[in-house]
């Protein structure tokens, strides 16, 4: 990989959740970050975290980009402080990804709003096959069905015509204009609504929700596919 891509994961009591991001979405630098806390439940986490290391290994990822952090997952302020020194050290790379479904709520808030000021930033949930009833040191879930990849930008202002193109694109596999406008506007092809298409394509891809390449294809990317379709847990919950 010539271009870095970084992910933030915070390790709670779930393992399979934390590396099926790094499996499905690529990486080449890892920050872990592991409950410091004293007691039962940050001894816990601490388990679950060398699990993850251990898979890690397995997997003949090096190490030496795998970066261990800890801080205080139930404590907003070290949450929010901790993604925001990896962020600034990360400004430069391609993308971070930030996982918010492997620990508290409170850290997910904090991911999310601190991930708002970084455009290279990207959340992403990983829904579990199942959701376990924890006891006995079993993870909160297990297995992993998908990953779900979005953007935290709230200030996102679309016209009529980029909304008809999200959804199209959300629905339709497309190779060019000339697909989009026979979906779109069946009835005129006429060159003016072919370079209003055009236009609009363009102005999504600046943004960064659609990837355009001229005869070739126009595809939503992670950040339009997150937008386009929101994202959901709709994992078992096994009672045993």
């Amino acid at each position: 990989m010539s271009q870095r891509i970084t992910h933030v994961v915070p390790i709670g009591f779930e393992e399979d959740r934390a590396v099926y991001g790094f499996i499905n979405l690529s990486a080449n630098r890892i920050y872990l970050l592991i409950d410091e806390k004293e007691g039962i439940w940050g001894t816990e986490a601490r388990k679950h975290a060398d699990a993850v290391k251990k898979r890690l290994n397995q997997m003949a990822f090096d190490n030496n980009n795998v970066i261990s952090v800890f801080f205080d997952p139930t404590d907003f302020e070290s949450s929010k402080n901790t993604v925001l020194g990896i962020l600034e050290k990360e400004k430069d790379a391609s993308k971070v990804y930030l996982n918010i479904s492997t620990s508290t709520k409170l850290c997910a808030v904090a991911f999310t709003l601190a991930a708002i000021d970084y455009d290279n930033a990207l959340l992403y949930y990983v829904v579990p096959e199942q959701y376990n009833l924890p006891s006995g040191g079993v993870p909160f879930s297990s297995g992993a069905s998908r990953v779900e990849v979005f953007s935290p930008k709230v200030n996102i202002k679309f016209g009529e015509w980029e909304k008809e193109i999200l959804n199209a694109l959300a629905m339709h596999k497309i190779s060019s204009l000339g697909e989009l406008n026979k979906i779109l506007v069946p009835d005129d092809v006429s060159k003016a609504v072919r370079a209003k298409l055009s236009y609009y394509v363009r102005k999504l891809q600046e943004k960064g929700y659609v990837d355009f390449q001229q005869g070739k294809s126009i595809t939503l990317t992670e950040r339009g596919i997150g937008l386009a379709k929101p994202p959901k847990d709709d994992a078992v919950v096994v009672l045993s």
